[in-house]
C-alpha cells in the first residue's frame, strides 16, 4: 500500500515517462496543501520509500532515477 504522498509522486512520475520532472514540482504535486513544510529532503525520503516499495535496490535502482541538480524520472523500458 502506498501513502496518499507516495502515490502521488509515482502518479506525477508516470505522468511524464522517461522524462526528467523537477523536484519542485514533485514537491509541489505530492504536498498540495503543505508546500511551506515540504522540502527537498521530504521529498528524498519519500522516494527512498516508495523505491522500496516497488522492489528496487536503492543502491541500483531500475525505475525512479535521480538526474542530479535537476530531479527524478520514472523509466519505462520501451523495448517489447
Amino acid at each position: 500500500m502506498l501513502t496518499p504522498i507516495e502515490h502521488r509522486l509515482l502518479q506525477r512520475l508516470l505522468m511524464s515517462p522517461n522524462q526528467v520532472v523537477s523536484t519542485t514540482i514533485l514537491i509541489q504535486y505530492a504536498w498540495v496543501t503543505d508546500t511551506d513544510h515540504a522540502e527537498s529532503n521530504k521529498l528524498h525520503v519519500y522516494i527512498k520509500k516508495l523505491r522500496s516499495k516497488l522492489g528496487e535496490d536503492s543502491s541500483n535502482p531500475e525505475y525512479i532515477i535521480n538526474v542530479r541538480g535537476a530531479g527524478y524520472m520514472f523509466i519505462l523500458d520501451t523495448i517489447n
